[in-house]
């Protein structure tokens, strides 16, 4: 399996990777390792981990007590955090490549399209010798009992589509292609567009106190490194647009870039997100989505020092490709 795993995880994966990072960044550890994995499973709200324990009557508290002990016994790298966040780079050490591996196998075997966090839950366990699998196996949480616990099926939610306000009665007139003839949602047919090249830039900002700015480009944070996590969060966010916006088509992107500057006379960050494709529809939406994730992740990583902070001018700001050509803004 790739060093990066993220386009064969599901979101709640995605989310615990994201947070193993961060816990790896507030720790000063080196590579990310399973203890990181694990304390991020067993952190996740109404997560699998947390259903485990609870059908199997395990005090969550004494296993993160555990894993956050053997986490204390990791090295800490001698350099000082990079603030940049401009290149995020993720080591994992051979240890958690294996899991990754084991948690592929697991998803092949049940003919699932993504990896889920009781697959990597379950593939921790299913290595006898490694610390973090005979760490749980000391809280009774072998392999054969986690496999017997199935997640929790997400609820429904049905919406009173009768309403005129939320199912709405755009006019003939209106050009409105997200809506059919009786005026019901729809993903647009894109099928008989032509295949071009897509690129879209995103921009906007998150204001904040010049304290608060002080804290992030001194790598001072408490929860780690803020730029390299919002950068993590940024490229996520573009990959799954399609189930986070309603009537998005789910894209194949050639590649998703962030950047960040400091505007100290504002005080500051300033995010720009690049998105690029080669199909039938474009990637704007990629793009924007991409730049709210990442002020939105900002604010949560500082948000203890500063909730006043004000996220601003998240708007297009260029676009190519596809019938409509270019786009730039003034």
């Amino acid at each position: 399996m790739s060093t990066n795993p993220f386009d064969k995880f599901d979101g709640q994966a995605q989310g615990v990777l994201t947070a193993s990072y961060q816990i790896l960044m507030h720790a000063r550890h080196s590579q990310l390792d399973v203890e990181h994995l694990l304390m991020a499973l067993l952190m996740q709200p109404q997560g699998f981990a947390t259903l485990a324990l609870e059908q199997l009557k395990v005090d969550r508290g004494l296993v993160l007590l555990a894993v956050e002990q053997s986490l204390d016994r990791f090295p800490q790298r001698p350099d000082a955090p990079n603030t940049s966040g401009i290149n995020v780079s993720m080591y994992f050490s051979p240890r958690l490549q294996q899991i990754f591996s084991q948690a592929a196998s697991g998803m092949q075997q049940n003919q699932a399209e993504f990896i889920t966090p009781r697959d990597l839950l379950l593939a921790i366990t299913a290595s006898p010798d490694d610390p973090a699998a005979n760490l749980l196996k000391g809280f009774g949480l072998e392999q054969e009992r986690l496999a017997q616990i199935q997640p929790e099926s997400p609820v429904e939610v049905k919406l009173p589509l009768e309403n005129p306000v939320q199912a709405g009665q755009p006019s003939e007139s209106a050009g409105l292609t997200h809506f059919n003839e009786s005026g019901r949602a729809r993903m647009v047919d894109v099928s008989e567009k032509d295949v071009t090249g897509r690129r879209a830039i995103a921009r906007g900002e998150i204001r904040m106190l010049p304290e608060t700015l002080a804290l992030i480009r001194e790598g001072r944070a408490k929860k780690g490194d803020v730029l390299a996590v919002a950068q993590v969060a940024g490229i996520m966010a573009a990959k799954k647009t399609s189930e986070i916006i309603p009537m998005c088509h789910p894209l194949m992107l050639t590649g998703v870039d962030l950047r960040f500057e400091y505007d100290l006379e504002r005080s500051a960050v300033l995010i720009e997100a690049e998105a690029k494709t080669s199909g039938q529809t474009g990637v704007e939406m990629e793009a924007l989505t991409a730049v709210s994730a990442a002020a939105l992740t900002i604010y949560y990583m500082v948000k203890a020092t500063d909730k006043g902070m004000q996220i601003e001018a998240i708007r297009l700001a260029h676009k190519s490709g596809g019938k409509s050509g270019i786009y730039q803004a003034e």
